[in-house]
């Protein structure tokens, strides 16, 4: 509240991070009648946290969740792979310590959704496309999971021909075996400002038409944890300058991935859904227009996780923070999902994509949240819905200073804001009773 006003209003402060039984709750997860027991879940990153499992249950037990119980979690990466050299210039291993954070995050958001859901983690041997592609075949192929939540992808959708061929045989194999596969559709919306691609695209592998592709939302809650709106996460940043917000010299700070695929042609269970103008825009032959599903994911509103970290007196402790991207809303999606598997007995879902659009008009609207409620302001077409984030000038030191900017929210750049489905946040975010009853 004393931070500047924005187009005359008070600005409240972004939160801490959503905890689990937020989540939950924002969601209509019932967590007395659903928790996942039955399904298994498998994540896919590149290396493995070496205190990926600790940090999991400091982080459940701290927040009135169970930890994992004896064998409900697996971590199938080759062994030695988490005591890899750090290697922060950009070698051959491209800093396997910076993905702890991805790994951590994938674990407790899906734990957070189906506490009783197995988790198999499978760490690839490096970040690019052919490792992690194998690692994902080798979950399809184990026989043990009926999801696999996969949060990375590329900035574009310009696979080579040999990537495309070899993630499409897995996609195939995986609908063949009623395994679903989640990817993240990405963290810099339609990759148009220039500190992204700077040219529209969607980013494969969240284009395949064999996975189902997650986007991102910011999650507004009410104190008692009910969700009160829900907007396409689209986030600008402003700083102060002389007492006032710099809105005129705004700059990107991530929105979920979206747009038209022009690597993989409309599938046929999207027509007749999506809207024409979506799946040829730019001129393209109709292609697979993403997102499918959306959650939260935005940074400002997003999961606040636990893990161990090295702080700046050399110190290496537990601890939580808040973090978000699409990363957060692929294995949120894949934890709900992982629900109506336990629900099943353990039966997959497989490729749930065609169930969704095929769903009648009325059980779509009952299954999916819209979020296409953001006011615009009149004369500068930027959102009003913002808030203030306060951020450690060193995030390793929490006696340094603390700096303030300001973040406005549901910016579209060429992505459009339309009633039923869009390409900022597909069909829309879950209601989960009504989306599981759907999938049954």
């Amino acid at each position: 509240t004393k931070q500047p006003r924005y187009h005359g209003a008070k600005v409240k402060l972004a939160i801490c991070g959503y905890a689990p039984d937020q989540l939950r709750t924002a969601y209509g997860i019932d967590r007395t009648r659903l928790t996942g027991k039955g399904a298994t879940v498998g994540i896919v990153d590149a290396f493995a946290s070496p205190t990926i499992l600790d940090d999991a249950n400091a982080y459940a037990t701290a927040h009135g969740d169970a930890p994992f119980a004896e064998g409900q979690f697996t971590d199938e990466s080759v062994p030695g792979l988490s005591v890899l050299p750090e290697d922060p210039a950009g070698g051959l291993l491209l800093d396997p310590q910076g993905w702890a954070g991805e790994e951590t995050l994938d674990v407790e958001a899906v734990h957070a959704m189906a506490p009783d859901a197995a988790v198999v983690y499978q760490g690839a041997l490096t970040p690019y496309g052919p490792a992690l592609y194998f690692a994902l075949a080798q979950l399809v192929e184990g026989g043990e999971v009926q999801i696999v939540s996969n949060s990375y992808g590329t900035g574009s959708d310009d696979p080579l021909p040999t990537d495309k061929a070899l993630f499409d045989q897995i996609t195939d194999q995986a609908a063949a075996l009623g395994v679903t596969v989640a990817f993240s559709s990405g963290d810099s919306g339609d990759e148009t400002d220039p500190s992204a691609a700077g040219e529209r695209t969607g980013d494969f592998p969240a284009t395949s038409d064999g996975v189902v592709a997650v986007g991102g939302t910011s999650l507004h809650l009410d104190q008692s944890g009910k969700r009160t709106s829900e907007t396409y996460w689209g986030t600008r940043k402003d700083v102060l300058t002389h007492g006032a917000w710099d809105v005129a010299n705004s700059t990107f700070s991530g929105a979920g991935g979206g747009g038209v695929s022009t690597s993989y042609a409309e599938p046929a269970w999207q027509e007749g859904v999506v809207p024409d103008e979506l799946a040829t825009f730019g001129g393209v032959s109709p292609g697979r227009v993403l997102p499918d599903v959306s959650m939260d994911a935005d940074s400002t509103t997003g999961m606040l996780v636990g893990q161990t970290q090295t702080f700046a007196d050399g110190s290496v402790k537990y601890s939580e923070y808040r973090i978000g991207g699409t990363s957060l809303s692929c294995p949120l999606f894949a934890g709900l999902l992982a629900l109506e598997v336990g629900r099943a007995g353990g039966t997959g879902l497989g490729l749930v994509t065609p169930t969704l659009y095929g769903a009648t008009a009325p059980q779509r609207a009952a299954a999916f949240y819209d979020p296409d409620g953001v006011a615009l302001d009149r004369t500068s077409k930027q959102s009003v819905v913002a808030n203030v984030r306060p951020d450690y000038t060193d995030p390793t030191d929490p006696s340094s200073e603390v700096t303030f900017t300001l973040r406005t929210l549901g910016n579209l750049a060429t992505l459009h804001r339309l009633k039923g489905y869009d390409d900022s946040t597909g069909l829309g975010s879950p209601r989960a009773k009504a989306l599981l009853a759907l999938l049954d």
